[in-house]
């Protein structure tokens, strides 16, 4: 309705302005052509009367009798006088009924010249006039009153300016409210798109975040006022970055429309479904306590059961789901929403469907997030450290590799497990970036050492996400070509589970790097609880005896069978066993006694920085020996096994 009366006043306006500029053309132009027209008139009666009294003379013309009558036949009712042309004296003035107009023009020579006309004004305006008349021997005056002759110059104009302008004033009106509708029209639709648009995700059609956020403020007022509860459900999907990375965008968003459709269906109103971002989609459920809530995140467990087809490939969907309720855990939605974060990371966490809010998860919150902040930065600029543990060769008691360990040393936080910011990495897409640039950090500082004399080699752990990315392979082997160091002395751990996650495309990927000479190790070895059958098609060297059966092997007899049956299998497997969580001699002898290839833990070494290993090398009898280049230590570090010398 505003625009509508906005554009009715401006047509209104425009309207007027043309008006005014109508009315003074058309006075110029009436008032012209009136006078023209009038003094036309004039001159032509002054030829009328010169042309009836042509022929009569003097005498008889001044004779009222006869010049009054002759004036009235021809219909003319001005003043006509008559001026001999040869001394402009005045002959005779007959049917003069303005003598004063008259000698007001007598005191101007152009009135006894004959062809010539004008006006003159007094109490009102007369138009004159001058002839030959009489043989041409006299100059004949005619002096008319304009009115007399003509309409009125104002009557006119007023008549044509009022009929003229009520047509246009009403053709004007009508159009601005036709051309108003349909522009109203037009913006009210554009208006809604933009509307929808504002308030609704472009690729599911649900409702986005700012939507939610409109809902959650109305139903905190209801709530409040009725004093009820209500639950805001949170959820994002597990292992949804793996489907974008690993098969491609297109395969997410059909993913994520498929999810949007199965929240959509199985919610039904008052409950409002939106999508938040990313994976992430949230769930209002007006009127709900806790118990309600989680059936509701039962029901949406359940409705994700079924895999998503999707070009042929079947996908499944899990979900972790964080519950938080009004005003039990929030009296805002802000502070709502982002309870309902803190407890579906908690379910992620503990690999739950759901959790419900707990208070004392607030302070884990702040600091993952602190640290989920922070870490793209610490990464760019070269904030973290990377500390070495060395690796002892039992046969030859030396030191023959090295493994590198990232450490983050906040310096308000102070020290960041790394247990505690890599799973952030990974959930955050910064896996990547951290995994690059420790392994430059190591494959630099283990060429530096071979420069100086000790020809080791360096393990560098690798995520679930490398061996699911096509483009790893290539990525390290640019990075091998622009360091100094052999690509055999760069080994690679990688968790059972790691490769279990997706084991053909994890295959193909190990495939490529054995071929560039790399060497491959599975870390954790026996807590994976993997089939055997697929150990042996796995392209691995080493096999890492997981530190939960080494620490206590001595004193506990399974540990120390299970210990036992890792060495034996890796070597009938043709592989070389590195046992972790070396920390006393009882449990290296063991090793030992077990003809196990590699130790590393405590016992030998503690992490250490670049400059701390460097003087553990020279000042350790382990590291002495390094120093000794031995053909059967080379001949291992290219991926020949010890045990078997």
């Amino acid at each position: 309705m505003r625009t509508t009366s906005q554009l009715l006043l401006v047509v209104l306006g425009v309207t007027l302005v043309a008006q005014i500029i109508y009315g003074t053309v058309a006075y110029w132009m009436i008032s012209g052509s009136e006078r023209q027209n009038l003094f036309t008139q004039v001159a032509n009666d002054a030829y009328r009367i010169a042309a009836e009294i042509d022929g009569v003379s003097i005498d008889q013309l001044a004779n009222e009798e006869i010049a009054f009558p002759l004036l009235r036949n021809l219909g003319l009712t001005g003043s006509v006088s008559l001026f001999d042309a040869g001394d402009n004296s005045d002959v005779v003035r007959f049917g003069s009924r303005f003598v004063d107009v008259e000698s007001q023009l007598l005191n101007t020579d152009q009135i006894r010249t004959p062809y010539q006309q004008g006006e003159v004004c007094t109490d009102r305006c007369y138009a004159w006039a001058t002839v030959p008349a009489v043989d041409k021997q006299h100059t004949l005056l005619l002096i008319t009153p304009e009115k007399d002759n003509v309409v009125s110059l104002g009557e006119t104009l007023s008549m044509r300016l009022v009929s003229s302008g009520v047509i246009v004033l009403w053709i004007a009106v009508w159009a601005a409210l036709v051309l108003s509708s349909t522009i109203t029209k037009k913006l009210n639709a554009k208006n809604k798109a933009l509307v929808y648009q504002a308030l609704h995700d472009e690729l599911t059609g649900l409702p986005n975040r700012n939507y939610l956020f409109d809902k959650m403020e109305e139903a905190l007022s209801e709530a409040e006022e009725a004093s009820e509860s209500f639950s805001i459900l949170l959820m994002d999907l597990d292992r949804f970055k793996e489907v974008n990375d690993t098969l491609g965008h297109h395969f997410g968003d059909h993913l994520l429309v498929e999810v949007a459709n199965r929240l959509h269906h199985k919610m039904k109103k008052p409950v409002t479904v939106a999508r938040l971002g990313g994976d992430e989609f949230a769930v209002l459920v007006p009127g709900a306590n806790h118990k309600k809530a989680i059936e509701v995140a039962k029901t949406i467990t359940l409705s994700m059961l079924e895999p998503v087809p999707v070009d042929g490939i079947e996908l499944e969907i899990s979900m972790s789901i964080g519950i938080a309720t009004y005003p039990a855990d929030g009296n805002e939605a802000e502070e709502l929403l982002q309870h309902a974060d803190v407890a579906m990371y908690r379910a992620k966490r503990s690999m739950a469907k759901y959790m419900v809010y707990e208070s004392n998860e607030d302070g884990n919150s702040i600091r993952r997030l602190r640290i989920m902040g922070e870490l793209r930065n610490v990464i760019e600029n070269d904030e973290l450290d990377v500390h070495y543990q060395p690796k002892v060769c039992l046969k030859t008691d030396r030191v023959i590799g090295m493994e590198a360990l990232v450490r983050w040393h906040h310096p308000e936080l102070g020290f960041v497990p790394p247990d505690e910011f890599i799973p952030l990495a990974e959930q955050t897409g910064l896996i990547h970036p951290l995994t690059d640039w420790v392994m430059q950090q190591a494959m630099k500082f283990c060429a530096q050492l071979r420069a100086e004399g000790y020809e080791l080699t360096v393990a560098v752990n690798l995520s679930t996400f490398a061996l699911q990315d096509a483009g790893f392979a290539d990525e390290l082997a640019l990075r091998i070509v622009q360091s100094d160091l052999p690509a055999n002395r760069l080994e690679l751990e990688i968790t059972e589970s790691a490769m279990m996650t997706d084991l053909p495309t994890a295959s193909k990927v190990l495939d490529r790097i054995v071929n560039q000479d790399v060497q491959l190790a599975i870390d954790d070895f026996g807590t994976g609880f993997s089939s055997l059958a697929y150990l042996k098609k796995l392209p691995v060297s080493q096999l890492k005896i997981d530190k939960s059966f080494v620490l206590d092997m001595v004193s506990d007899t399974n540990d120390r069978a299970i210990v036992k049956s890792i060495i034996d299998l890796a070597h009938h497997m043709d592989k070389v066993v590195v046992a972790e969580g070396v920390e006393n001699q009882e449990c290296l002898d063991f090793l030992r006694s077990q003809h196990c290839d590699i130790a590393q833990g405590y016992f030998i070494s503690r992490p250490l920085p670049g400059d701390g290993l460097r003087q553990w090398l020279r000042d350790s009898p382990w590291g002495k020996a390094a120093r000794t280049r031995d053909v059967n230590v080379i001949d291992f570090i290219s991926g020949r096994k010890l045990h078997s010398s």
